[in-house]
This record gives structure tokens, C-alpha cells and sequence, in this order.
């Protein structure tokens, strides 16, 4: 199979997912290092400093349809596509602009009748990390003995100075602080409740430590005696750049636990309703808390008992264990390495 000069990746649409593939772009840019790679991205997504060499097309489904970003791909000429989204329209899209090889999982049905190859998973969805799903697109087309057998680490392409700027007035915190992500779009049944959080927030400052609440807004709806409330105050980027100055971030299974793997720093990711197998973090810093229910994972956006037994039962202190583990973890390899 000869080598493509212009290979496109169509990245995933939930952010948390869009971490997870920086794994795989890091191992793409190695295994092609004189091809043009080019990055179809969520709107919105544009400003991430993902790994790349090539552009940053931006796209929204709502305001440029699948025939007309597929007119403009086609101008484009590429070699090959990976489409690392699951979706029907980001295969019909890749068969649109013509691009010869098209890798992809089969997804949606009818999927699979727009790709070639369609990659054929050997284990059942959800049941291998969501990153080893990302990874075998590219040993379809390399193979293992090439580029080896395992995804490698996440990473984010953060050049010296990129978040100068971005952090002014409240947002320009002092390094040092625990951050706390308490959101999760997907649903409740993903989110420890408010109260825990709030008895953690306690339980950190009574151990001397800053507390800053990270989210969108509405995310955490309380004011703050010990500890500073920033919820709706950030965009992605200047999310990005404070858990890039914080000490850990404890969060639930969200966007902001998987940006935290990608900088590679301590964390503790706590999960309800979704499986540790398919999308922990890949940070050797990071500490999983999850009591493993009879009935999770069941993926749902809401406890289907009406119990939350998964969410309801880690305790604080349980937590704050996990927080002290994970600080003990020793330095490990920066997400340049």
C-alpha cells in the first residue's frame, strides 16, 4: 500500500472523547511524518492545541450540511480518511468527497457499506478502552509490528507561553489550587451529588488546601465560604489553561477528567452510570473511584431505580483518599513526551 501525502481525521464530536483521540493522533503524526494531517473538528473545538501537522478545519452540522463540506474536502484531494467519529455522517461525508480509503469502526448501521475498509472490532463495543478503539483503525492500516501494540498516552500540543493572556483578572490564579469539575453534561447519573462535593470541599480546606470550582454554568448552583466558585466564568480554553495551573482535579467521568489525562496531571475521576474499562483516564496519575454496582455500567442518563447507588454511595473521605494517592504518584512523562 503506497504512503498518503494528505490524510484527514474526522475527530470525535463529545470533548472527553476528543481528549481520548489525542493518543492516536500522536501515534498518526509518528507513522506518517511526511504526510500532510488534517483535522476535521467539532466548531468550537478549533482552539484545542491538539497534536497536528496540517489544518484545523472547524464544522457544524447546523450551519454547513454534509454535501457541502464534502464539495469542499473533495477540492481538497486527500488519500485517506480516519473517522474516529461513530457516526453515519461522517462516513457518508468521507464517501462524498471521494477520499479512496476511508478507516472506520462499523458504528451506525449502514455505516460500514461507505467505508473501505471497514475496520471489524473483534471485541464487543464498550468492551475495551475507547482509546484501543481509536488505535485499531491505524494497526488496520500500519499494522501492529509498525507502531506497536498499545494506543500510547493522550497528550495536548501545548507550545511554551500558549495560555499567556488567556488567564486575566479572576480566572489568574496562583499554580497550586485542587480544582473540582462536579458537572457532566451526559446526565445525572454521571454526577456525584452536590452535597459530596461539598462536604469534599470542607474536608480539602480543613487540609490547607485552595479550592476552585471549574464548569459551565449552572454546573455547581452554591456560593462559597471556603473555596472559589468559577462556574460559567471560563471558556474551553481558559479551562484548559487552569487545570494546567492546578495541583489535581477531582471531576466526575466528563470533558474536563479526560482534558486532565491529556495534561497528564494528578487527578481522581469518580464514575457512576459509565465503564472504567471503556473511558478511565490513561494518566498514570490518576485515581478511579468507582464501586462497581451490580447494576453499572448500565450508561444511562438517569438511574433507571431511581437509587444512584453507584453516585450515592462513595463517601467523601473516600474520595480524599483517593486525592492523597494520587499526589503521592511521582512525576511521570510530560504530554510532549
Amino acid at each position: 500500500m503506497s504512503q498518503p501525502q494528505k490524510i484527514l481525521v474526522r475527530t470525535p464530536n463529545w470533548l472527553g472523547d476528543l481528549m481520548v483521540a489525542t493518543a492516536f493522533l500522536r501515534r498518526l503524526l509518528k507513522a506518517y511524518p511526511k504526510a500532510q494531517i488534517d483535522l476535521l473538528v467539532k466548531k468550537g473545538f478549533e482552539q484545542v492545541p491538539l497534536p497536528g501537522r496540517g489544518e484545523v478545519i472547524p464544522y457544524s452540522s447546523k450551519e454547513q450540511g454534509v454535501w457541502s463540506m464534502a464539495q469542499e474536502l473533495r477540492e481538497r484531494r486527500y488519500d485517506r480518511a480516519y473517522l474516529l467519529s461513530p457516526s453515519y455522517s461522517s462516513a457518508l461525508m468521507a464517501f462524498l468527497a471521494r477520499i479512496p480509503e476511508r478507516y472506520g469502526l462499523a458504528g451506525q448501521w449502514g455505516r460500514s457499506l461507505l467505508l473501505r475498509p471497514t475496520v471489524t472490532s473483534l471485541v464487543p463495543p464498550k468492551g475495551q478502552h475507547l482509546s484501543a478503539e481509536y488505535h485499531q483503525l491505524l494497526t488496520a492500516s500500519l499494522g501492529i509490528e509498525e507502531i506497536g501494540s498499545e494506543p500510547g498516552l493522550p497528550g495536548l500540543s501545548l507550545a511554551a507561553g500558549w495560555a499567556e493572556g488567556l488567564l486575566t483578572g479572576p480566572l489568574d490564579l496562583e499554580p497550586g489550587f485542587v480544582a473540582l469539575a462536579p458537572g457532566a453534561i451526559y446526565g445525572e447519573a454521571k454526577r456525584w451529588p452536590y452535597q459530596s462535593y461539598l462536604e469534599l470541599i470542607h474536608r480539602l480546606s480543613e487540609a490547607g488546601e485552595r479550592v476552585v470550582v471549574l464548569g459551565q454554568e449552572g454546573d455547581f448552583p452554591f456560593d462559597l465560604t471556603q473555596g472559589k466558585n468559577l462556574t460559567g466564568a471560563t471558556g474551553l480554553l481558559e479551562l484548559i489553561a487552569l487545570l494546567s495551573r492546578a495541583k489535581l482535579l477531582v471531576s466526575n467521568d466528563s470533558g474536563a477528567m479526560h482534558i486532565m489525562a491529556a495534561l497528564r496531571r494528578p487527578q481522581v475521576a469518580i464514575f457512576g452510570s459509565t465503564s472504567t474499562l471503556w473511558t478511565s483516564p490513561t494518566n498514570p496519575k490518576a485515581r478511579v473511584v468507582s464501586l462497581h454496582v451490580d447494576c453499572s455500567p448500565c450508561f444511562k442518563r438517569r438511574c433507571p431505580y431511581g437509587h444512584y447507588k453507584c453516585l450515592t454511595g462513595i463517601g467523601a473521605e473516600l474520595v480524599f483518599e483517593a486525592y492523597l494517592d494520587a499526589l503521592s504518584e511521582p512525576p511521570g512523562p510530560s504530554p510532549q513526551d
